[in-house]
């Protein structure tokens, strides 16, 4: 869990489960959420193992695995038992190994896609955690330096490999872990920039134009058109930590990863029950922003009732 020094963050990862919400929505930019959750990552890791590395591989897995073994086999069995639901997904013993496992495969050749859809984006997280983790054992004191080392010797290796985990694994948005440990050096030295300041405004300011102008020019190539433009909106975050922000703001970035897991399936259900009846545009438009709400408050009671109790049970098993 974030700091409590850094409760802005939890706004940013909740507004960032919103953004990839959006994309249900038709809303193109949303993609971003998935990079600012890359970069958040890259960030958050490096402030807690600056604090703490013991058990921090355990410590991660007990994050990510629960809730995503759950939802996974839950998938798995709805596809075993209702194979039609579900828009190009099949149930497949082998695929539900590689998803449980965190192994990339190509899912009938659409790409790189677990069962759970944004289970992609997981084996990224612990693939990150897998080089921090080595970093650790390399070198306490440098643990940043050990992961730069490990991370572009994997990288350039996995340029020279010829198949499919290797060309996943090469894939320019692993880059964005990086941007987020380079943005954790800045913070380490830099903390107390006043986002108040006038001059420090105008900064910013400009950023946020230089983001819009990134997405417009750039916009097939994602490291830059959403990686950088995610790097400028944690610097902001990061910039308004002074603030007090409300519990119930910390709750929904904790339940943010719920939130990212589930919300793909309340939609398809949501547009196969609808799909045989005539609605209206603006009746549909209200349906949907009606699955936003739902998907938010499922995902706290999962958070809170099934997440949690299971994260702090192993944490006291491992301990």
């Amino acid at each position: 869990m974030i700091n409590s020094k850094i409760e802005s963050l939890q706004l940013l990862r909740f507004i960032a489960a919103i953004l990839v919400v959006s994309v249900h929505l038709d809303f193109e930019f949303g993609h971003i959420g998935v990079d600012i959750f890359f970069v958040l990552s890259g960030f958050i890791i490096s402030y807690v193992t600056s604090k703490k590395t013991k058990a921090f591989f355990i410590n991660r897995l007990i994050r990510i695995i629960p809730i995503y073994w759950f939802i996974t086999i839950l998938f798995a069995f709805t596809l075993l038992i209702l194979p039609d639901v579900f828009e190009l997904s099949e149930f497949n013993f082998i695929y539900l190994l590689k998803s449980l496992f965190f192994i990339p495969f190509n899912n009938l050749e659409t790409g790189h896609y677990p069962l759970v859809i944004y289970g992609w984006t997981l084996n990224y997280e612990i693939f990150f955690y897998f080089i921090f983790s080595l970093a650790i054992l390399l070198n306490k004191k440098y643990v940043i330096q050990s992961f730069f080392i490990i991370f572009l010797l994997i990288y350039f290796c996995n340029l020279y490999l010829n198949n499919f985990i290797s060309k996943v694994y090469s894939n320019p948005i692993i880059f964005e872990f990086a941007f987020g440990v380079i943005i954790f050096i800045f913070y380490k030295n830099y903390k107390k920039i006043d986002f108040f300041k006038f001059r420090v405004f105008i900064i910013y300011f400009i950023l946020i134009i230089f983001v819009i102008y990134l997405y417009k020019e750039f916009n097939k190539f994602r490291l830059v058109a959403y990686g950088i433009p995610s790097v400028i909106i944690l610097l902001i975050f990061l910039s308004i930590n002074k603030f007090n922000f409300p519990k119930k703001i910390v709750l929904l970035g904790d339940s943010s990863y719920c939130l990212y897991l589930i919300h793909p399936y309340i939609f398809q259900f949501s547009r196969k029950f609808f799909s045989s009846f005539y609605i209206s545009a603006e009746i549909l438009n209200i349906i949907l922003l009606f699955n936003v709400i739902l998907c938010v408050i499922i995902s706290i009671y999962l958070h809170k009732y099934f997440e949690l109790p299971i994260q702090n049970y192993l944490k006291k098993y491992f301990k």
